[in-house]
């Protein structure tokens, strides 16, 4: 068992470090949809990343607790961040339903 989680840590680290190298080539900053998606898989790679160096290192590696406060700060501040996002969005799009629905 512990070994298929750590191909499975290791394979999904792979993974987003090649989403993100490939979605560096695109114009994903433009968009905050872009931005949100970038966010969450730099999060997503953070903790893989963390996983990685405590399964090939052990509990208790030179840096781990500073890695560990920026993974947890990143979450943080996607998970916020897209709760304003998401905020922000549904009360635009009520007031353009709103406005829609006005007789002119």
């Amino acid at each position: 068992m512990n070994t298929m989680v750590n191909v499975l840590i290791h394979t999904g680290a792979l993974a987003a470090f090649g989403f993100v190298a490939r979605f560096l080539m695109t114009n994903w900053y433009k968009t905050v949809a872009g931005r949100l998606t970038m966010c969450f898989v730099s999060a997503a790679s953070a903790i893989l990343i963390l996983a990685v160096l405590t399964t090939d290192l052990g509990r208790e590696f030179p840096g781990r607790e500073t890695l560990r406060l920026i993974t947890y700060f990143l979450i943080n501040v996607t998970l916020w961040w897209s709760l304003a996002v998401l905020w922000l969005d549904q009360k635009r799009s009520r007031r353009e339903r709103t406005s829609r629905d006005r007789p002119q």
